[in-house]
């Protein structure tokens, strides 16, 4: 038999994806990005994955700004269009 808390524990933990169902992507960088990701991870004794997650949950964060001008035309012209700002609370 669960108890209430162990119950509660588990179901306020299912609503967030584990780390095994959060998706992966693999990337090539030039040595000189890759090498300043280095730099600033170890200065936050972090590791050079986890900052570039965090530069990227930054820039959603930010409303995901289209990152050139090819594509802020794409968006523009697009019937999907650029992810709604979030409002701030």
């Amino acid at each position: 038999m669960i108890s209430n808390k162990a119950s509660a524990i588990f179901s306020e933990t299912a609503r967030f994806p584990s780390m095994a169902e959060k998706r992966r992507y693999t990337i090539s960088l030039p040595e000189h990005i890759a090498s300043e990701i280095e730099r600033r991870s170890g200065a936050l004794s972090s590791n050079p994955t986890e900052y570039a997650a965090n530069i990227i949950r930054w820039w959603f964060g930010e409303g995901s700004p289209a990152i050139n001008a090819e594509e802020k035309r794409l968006l523009d012209s697009s019937s999907v269009g650029a992810r709604p700002k979030r409002a701030n609370p």
